[in-house]
């Protein structure tokens, strides 16, 4: 039965003829098949191991970290065509409403979706759905807050004090602030501390991102990266997820006199201010990211650029707490870097569940 055998019938060069042995059949497919499948069961098993991990554990383990082979494997899957495949179907005029709206009603379903703070419950296509907003004053930002929350979501990393500009991942995994923003947030100002978190949208949450603060825009980085899954899950699976994954940034500096609220600032004048930057990153089947104050800035490119694209703002515009950043066409999660003082204090934690404009920094 497993008598050796000439190439050409093995791989069935000769169409003309039969396999000489049967038992080629499930050698050829059926190994080929299992080894798919127990890898991806595999994967499956430490994908669901980091889940549990990051539920119980927060920030204080990682066990479950991929090695740098299998991260290798990783990117060789195509995830950015994945991604731009469901968006184009997504939004899609050509698939009839009624199964947009089926896809809708199933994803209320599943996700446990509250409609109740939607401007609309109507919707053409289920990328409406995904982009929806919430109704006028559903989510007002906290007048106590220092910093509040850009998104609806769940925290999964919190850094009170980031110093020597080094951020943990999770335990035993860090990663650079200036690869995570892509600029030179400069030292710290005296009596301040610079402060880091992160907020994962969920897929029954609204992917809307709106201004933690108020603060003068310097500039927009596009980073082009691969689309790892950015859930909690994620974080505890792959290291230095965020500074992998694409993403755009939107970087300045924190505004403090109320007096330039509606001046035109200069170089010199900005940079005395605390650094800040808001980061949208993208993820496995949520990789196009739209900002509100740059409609050109297009992310998801299925051939992206080698390279960071940086567009400098004239002016430095300022963007006051509250006010709309940008939105993911599917939720995912925005990282939050900003200089505040010594004596705030973070009043969220890993796996809190909150709302944009719920207070994460307040002061005495």
């Amino acid at each position: 039965m497993f008598r050796t055998t000439a190439a050409t019938l093995f791989f069935k060069n000769d169409k003309s003829r039969g396999y000489v042995n049967p038992m080629r059949r499930w050698v050829y497919h059926w190994i080929a098949a299992g080894a798919i499948g127990m890898g991806s069961l595999y994967v499956l098993v430490q994908y669901k191991l980091a889940k549990y991990e990051a539920k119980h554990y927060g920030q204080s383990k990682g066990d479950y970290m991929c090695s740098s082979t299998f991260t290798d494997v990783l990117y060789m899957l195509p995830l950015n065509y994945t991604s731009d495949t469901l968006g184009f179907l997504s939004e899609s005029e050509y698939i009839p409403k009624a199964v947009h709206q089926w896809c809708i009603d199933f994803l209320i379903w599943w996700y446990h979706v509250n409609m109740e703070d939607s401007a609309t419950t109507q919707f053409d296509t289920a990328q409406e759905f995904y982009t929806r907003k919430w109704k006028e004053g559903a989510r007002p930002v906290d007048d106590a807050s220092l910093v509040s929350s850009p998104c609806d979501g769940v925290v999964t990393t919190v850094q009170d004090d980031v110093t020597n500009d080094t951020v943990v991942q999770v335990k035993g995994v860090t990663y650079r602030v200036q690869a995570l923003v892509q600029a030179d947030p400069g030292p710290v100002p005296p009596s301040y501390k610079r402060v880091l978190f992160t907020v994962y949208m969920r897929a029954k949450d609204y992917h809307h991102v709106i201004s933690p603060f108020a603060f003068h825009t310097k500039g927009i980085a596009y980073v082009p990266g691969t689309l790892f899954p950015a859930t909690p899950a994620g974080v505890h699976w792959i290291p230095g997820l965020f500074t992998t994954n694409e993403r755009v940034v939107v970087y300045g500096h924190v505004q403090k006199d109320a007096a330039k609220r509606n001046k035109t600032l200069k170089e010199g004048e900005i940079v005395k201010n605390p650094f800040c930057a808001v980061v949208l990153v993208g993820s496995t089947l949520t990789g196009k990211i739209r900002l509100a104050i740059d409609r050109q800035v297009r992310t998801n490119f299925l051939d992206p650029p080698d390279y960071t694209v940086f567009k400098k703002l004239p002016h430095f515009p300022l963007l006051r707490a509250g006010q709309p950043v940008g939105w993911f066409q599917w939720g995912s999660t925005v990282a939050v870097l900003v200089d505040v003082p010594v004596d705030s204090k973070v009043v969220i934690q890993v796996n809190d569940e909150i709302k944009a404009g719920q207070a994460v920094l307040t002061r005495p």
